[in-house]
C-alpha cells in the first residue's frame, strides 16, 4: 500500500505503526492533532503526511480522517474534502454537534433560551453565562449562530 520510508527521517521516527493507524507519538495541538515544526511553520501532524504522499493540499479542503484517529498519519486514511463533507462525515459517525455530543453542557431548547434572553435586551452576557453554567464566549457563539445553529433555532 503506502511505504512509510517514504516519508522524511525525522517525521518517520515520530510514528508509531500499528495493523491499522500510523499513530503520530510526538507532541500535538491541543485539539489532539499530531504537530510537526518544518521552516517554522506548525503543520497538522496527518496534513504533513498527506502533502508527503499526495502533493499539495488546495486552500479550500481539510485532509478528513476514515478512521477518525486524530494522532492518525496514515496516507490510506487520509482524504481530502470540503468543511460541508467534513461536518458531514461527522454527522454520519455520531460528532454532530448540539445534544448528541456527549460534551454538550446544555439542550437545544436552552440554547433556544439564550438566545432569546440575549435578544430581550434585559439581561448582559455575563449574567446569562452564570445561568447557564457557561463561558461569556459561549453565549456570544450561541447568540450569534457560531454554536448550537438550527438546534431548535427559530
Amino acid at each position: 500500500m503506502y511505504d512509510i520510508n517514504a516519508l522524511p527521517e525525522r517525521f518517520r521516527n515520530k510514528i508509531e505503526v500499528t495493523d491499522d493507524c500510523w499513530l503520530w507519538k510526538a507532541s500535538a495541538f491541543p485539539n489532539g492533532y499530531g504537530q510537526f515544526k518544518v521552516k517554522n511553520i506548525n503543520w497538522k501532524a496527518h496534513r504533513y503526511s498527506y502533502t508527503q504522499f499526495f502533493g499539495d493540499i488546495p486552500d479550500n479542503l481539510s485532509v478528513l480522517h476514515r478512521c477518525d484517529v486524530r494522532r492518525c498519519v496514515n496516507p490510506a486514511h487520509l482524504w481530502l474534502g470540503t468543511h460541508d463533507e467534513n461536518m458531514a462525515d461527522c454527522a454520519r459517525k455520531g460528532r454532530r454537534a448540539g445534544e448528541l455530543n456527549p460534551n454538550a453542557k446544555i439542550t437545544a431548547k436552552q440554547a433556544q433560551e439564550i438566545r432569546d434572553l440575549c435578544g430581550c435586551g434585559l439581561f448582559l452576557r455575563k449574567d446569562i453565562a452564570e445561568m447557564y453554567g457557561l463561558t461569556v464566549v459561549m453565549v456570544k457563539y450561541i447568540r450569534t449562530g457560531k454554536n448550537w445553529t438550527n438546534h431548535g433555532s427559530s
